[in-house]
């Protein structure tokens, strides 16, 4: 999966448990650089996606004015 390539909601999913598999196993170096990987990739998807439910609650209120 490139980090240029935005995830999908499948995608995120896929990696929030293979993140979750991997913390049960004992570290290494090479998992923890993978680790990390994935957490950027995960903290990315969620903050989309609160800016964009952010944007919607805005356009929402905007209406009901």
């Amino acid at each position: 999966m490139e980090a240029s390539t935005p995830l999908t909601e499948i995608d995120y999913h896929l990696l929030v448990a293979e993140f979750d598999m991997l913390w049960a196993r004992p570290p290494e170096a090479a998992l923890r650089a993978r680790m990390d990987q994935m957490m950027r990739l995960i903290s990315a998807f969620e903050e989309s996606r609160r800016i964009a439910s952010s944007a919607c609650d805005s356009a929402a209120s905007g209406r009901r004015r």
